[in-house]
């Protein structure tokens, strides 16, 4: 598997969430329970790509890609932490899955976990609605999928509008 011995460009959202572990950010998902943990990742961040419109074998690997994310965090902390959520990415990736999403969905979790935690979080808004379907061509061939309108932001970090993760999910 030499995809994890190469490194990944990652994008500013991710560095910035990266960093922000590394630091001590504060874990709210440490030595909670797997169940526990998986259901408050899901409940954050799975609705995302639910709602996609990906094929189910998609859905399914990036399940199992949250899974392992909830399991580094209920399990790890900072600099340990962000080490081996960066070393799933590559992994990830290795398995054919999307770089933006993944950092996507790393990247997200994080701010909706700091933002309170995921169990008190709305649900998180679908993307049917701006995603086009698998094997589809949008209405205007050269426009760029865009996230979400009410996905917030906190604090410096580039909403998730700027963001060009849809891209790999088409």
């Amino acid at each position: 598997m030499n995809s994890l011995l190469e490194p990944v460009e990652l994008n500013r959202e991710t560095t910035q969430t990266l960093d922000e572990i590394r630091s001590g950010a504060d874990n709210p998902l440490l030595g909670s329970g797997a169940a526990d943990a998986e259901e408050k990742i899901y409940h954050s961040v799975l609705p995302l790509i639910e709602g996609a419109g990906l094929p189910n074998h998609y859905v399914i690997h990036y399940r199992w890609f949250l899974r392992e994310v909830a399991k580094l965090w209920r399990t790890r902390t900072g600099r340990d932490l962000a080490f081996h959520l960066e070393l799933a990415i590559r992994k990830w990736i290795g398995l054919g899955l999307e770089s933006r999403t993944l950092q996507f969905l790393v990247s997200e979790s994080h701010q909706r976990l700091k933002a309170g935690g995921a169990s008190t979080a709305s649900p998180a808004p679908s993307i049917a609605a701006t995603a086009p379907a698998v094997g589809t061509k949008p209405a205007d061939a050269d426009a760029k999928p865009t996230a979400p309108e009410n996905v917030t932001d906190s604090g410096d970090n580039a909403s998730a509008q700027d963001s060009d993760w849809l891209d790999g999910l088409a």
